[in-house]
């Protein structure tokens, strides 16, 4: 039986050309490493050369410090509120003016859809290290498939030669050691701890053909058969959550620990504004982002519905956004991305559709409305729609939401979700779950 497992250990892994092979590639790829580590140094220094050479001015500098000291202002005033006025709109705190008006980039030049995207340093890395890899190949003539060539001519039982190493093999070989040693130790790991395990099931399957002379082994007896287990039941099943309901994943929006101690409520919600973004209808979400901090507001709307009907929280829904000036405290906002004003008398309007579709999308309306049905059961807000559900256009001078907003489709999609749901248990279980929620 011992002749047995030694043969099976030398016929089925031969590991010593095998081994060989592979601490050639983990040699090599340690070496790639290390230049990747001196490449990377290096470049971190001329980042920082230049950092330093391009390091802002002065007046640069009193402009940050000038807007910094300006949304301190606002927050005082958010925590601090003025008495409210004894008609008329609540007043409202200048965000900023000496910027309220800046066109951001990104109306100024509409997104283009597929645009390329910045190649990262850590990109141009990992391929500099694989061009260094395959020349490290290349000039030595190592490939890995020359190893694969050996084994099929050992399998076949035939004498092995030295197989000739192919361009596309030592490219191939290249790209391996280029992505470093870590694929390297896994193989070796892999085929040191599968070796014995392979040769003993072999072995208990009576599948290995001894050397010749060598007495057969014995067949195990078959063991006794096993009553089969009692088939599981089905699982319970899962409690719905308002993420799989509604359709939206909430978790703060962007950066919500900076809201901790500032634009805290001091009033009950009693309104949602609606808006459009006004940007291209394939717009990320970075730029409606980019659009507030150009700004130097620290908030904006609630959530945005994106035209496929997926939904992005970007401020803190217990927290004043900025949406709608003069009534920011009492409401909250949803922007659906898209511009839907056509009139070319109106700056920045999409009348040719630059901008993409000049109407939202089915997908878009009916998650704004699932979102805003939310909303009304979570803030317990009325069922009298056409007084909670208010677009941006009628508490200012603004063309928002646009002159091609489907306002009654809105408002009839978000009354029948509300009141869907207030029949619905599962709902309101899903719903008492989500209030205890942090941030809501």
């Amino acid at each position: 039986m011992q002749d047995v497992i030694n043969e099976g250990l030398v016929r089925f892994v031969p590991l010593a050309p095998l081994l060989a092979a592979l601490g050639v590639m983990l040699s090599l790829s340690l070496m790639v490493e290390r230049f990747l580590e001196i490449f990377a140094w290096i470049i971190e220094r001329l980042n920082l050369v230049r950092h330093f050479a391009t390091r802002p001015t002065e007046e640069a500098l009193d402009a940050t410090i000038a807007l910094q000291k300006q949304a301190s202002a606002e927050d005082a005033l958010l925590r601090n509120p003025p008495a409210p006025q004894t008609s008329g709109p609540e007043p409202d705190i200048p965000l900023h003016p000496d910027r309220a008006d800046a066109v951001p980039d990104w109306q100024a030049k509409p997104y283009e859809p597929g645009q390329p995207v910045k190649l990262t340093k850590e990109f141009w890395l990992q391929i500099s290290g694989m061009l260094v890899a395959v020349g490290i190949c290349i000039y030595s003539r190592f490939s890995i498939w020359g190893l694969v060539e050996w084994l099929k001519q050992w399998a076949a039982g035939r004498q092995p030669d030295e197989a000739q190493a192919t361009a596309l093999g030592m490219v191939f070989t290249g790209i391996i050691i280029g992505a470093g040693s870590k694929p390297v130790h896994f193989l070796m790991n892999f085929l040191l701890k599968r070796k014995i395990v392979i040769t003993r099931e072999t072995l208990k399957k009576g599948e290995l053909a001894p050397r010749p002379g060598a007495p057969a082994p014995t067949q195990p007896s078959p063991p006794p058969a096993e009553t089969p287990p009692t088939a599981p039941g089905p699982p319970p099943a899962a409690l719905p959550d308002i993420e799989t309901i509604v359709g939206v994943r909430y978790d703060g929006g962007y950066l919500p620990q900076r809201l901790e101690y500032t634009h805290q409520r001091t009033r009950p919600i009693d309104m949602i504004v609606y808006h459009h973004t006004a940007l291209h209808s394939q717009a990320p979400l970075e730029a409606i982002i980019e659009q507030f901090e150009q700004r130097g507001w620290l908030t904006s709307y609630h959530a945005v519905v994106f035209a496929d009907g997926g939904i992005r929280s970007i401020c803190r829904w217990d927290r004043i956004g900025n949406h709608a000036r003069g009534y920011n405290d009492r409401s909250l906002g949803v922007a659906l991305q898209g511009n839907f004003e056509t009139d070319p008398a109106v700056p920045h309007s999409n009348p040719h559709g630059e901008f993409g579709p000049p109407v939202p999308t089915s997908d878009q309306l009916h998650a704004a409305a699932r979102l805003i049905a939310l909303w009304m059961h979570l803030y317990d807000l009325p069922r009298d729609i056409k007084n909670v559900l208010v677009p941006h256009g009628e508490l200012a001078k603004t063309a928002c939401p646009g002159g091609r907003f489907p306002h009654d489709a809105l408002q009839e999609l978000a009354r029948g979700y509300y009141d869907r749901w207030t029949r619905d248990d599962g709902f309101q279980t899903a719903l008492r779950a989500f209030k205890r929620m942090p941030m809501v």
